[in-house]
């Protein structure tokens, strides 16, 4: 007995690309790391089971080299939902029936990438200097030599 509830079998979705983001799995032995790639994660705002919101899908790499999904596509498909969404990125996996409904021609996307992305938010200030990030006064640290 599991204690994940049971996963609804597919839910369909409708949506357009937001992003296109490399998906990795990190890998910790003792003192070594290392990671390897799994394929892409689309970051999408549509409407999947019928209620409108943004989620993220995983797929693999011959996906994505079938399909070359960019910022402006709209696709539509099936997915599951994850089973244990604590070690998955993805709200979604699993996806069948994948298809591009409509793509814009090349550049003319209105989206932007440093919009979508989660590394273009502004690093917060760190709680112990409150005045500058840590990274900014290191920088700035001179050694007098």
């Amino acid at each position: 007995m599991s204690n994940y509830p049971a996963v609804p079998s597919k839910l369909a979705f409708t949506a357009s690309v937001l992003a296109v983001l490399p998906r990795i799995r990190l890998h910790r032995s003792f003192d070594q790391r290392s990671h390897s790639y799994t394929g892409y994660v689309l970051r999408l705002d549509g409407q999947v089971g019928g209620t409108a919101r943004a989620f993220v899908i995983a797929i693999g790499k011959s996906t994505q080299e079938k399909h070359s999904f960019r910022p402006g596509d709209k696709i539509i498909g099936e997915a599951e939902p994850v089973v244990k969404p604590e070690t998955e990125v993805a709200d979604l996996y699993k996806v069948t029936k994948l298809k591009v409904v409509e793509r814009p021609a090349a550049g003319t996307s209105t989206l932007d990438w440093r919009s979508t992305c989660p590394r273009s938010l502004s690093r917060p200030r760190s709680p112990p200097t409150r005045r500058q990030n840590l990274r900014v006064k290191v920088l700035n640290l001179h050694l007098g030599m």
